[in-house]
């Protein structure tokens, strides 16, 4: 004889949600393009503001604005251009690491320039140099996959 007890199921209770880790959760860079050349300052913002890494995006033409922009304190990101006058990319440079250690910095540079003011770059800070001749030809594609590789490094 079959028993007539009733079938009961027992609730199956989904596994428990891990809250969001804080070191999984990166907050949007803000980043600063200081260059000379309107045109590829232009390009460069308009990439940039295209990443997702990407929250927020200023431009600069000279090395004043780009000083105030570091002290105010809200730049993660800096593209400097070392052939800004009077030294200016290095000053940039120099500028963001001591005001804001966790800054990271992309030197911005003709291959002639680089050659000279590059290996200061480095000593100061900055994690590599993007040609301003190729960017210029360069796809935006290639441009973001560029800033890419230095951020991951």
């Amino acid at each position: 004889m079959a028993s007539t007890a009733p079938i009961t199921s027992t609730p199956v209770s989904e596994p428990a949600k891990a809250p969001p880790r804080l070191s999984d959760e990166r907050k949007p860079l803000s980043a600063l393009v200081v260059v000379h050349d309107p045109a590829l300052k232009q390009r460069l913002v308009q990439v940039l503001a295209a990443m997702t890494e990407v929250g927020a995006v200023r431009g600069a033409h000279t090395l004043e604005p780009g000083l105030v922009a570091i002290d105010g304190g809200m730049v993660d990101l800096l593209l400097a251009d070392l052939d800004l006058p009077e030294e200016g990319g290095p000053i940039l440079i120099r500028h963001a690491r001591r005001r804001l250690a966790s800054c990271k910095v992309l030197a911005l540079a003709t291959p002639a320039t680089a050659e000279t003011r590059m290996p200061a770059a480095l000593n100061l800070g900055a994690l590599g140099w993007l040609r301003m001749d190729a960017a210029q030809q360069m796809s935006s594609a290639e441009i973001t996959g560029r800033i890419r590789q230095f951020l991951a490094d």
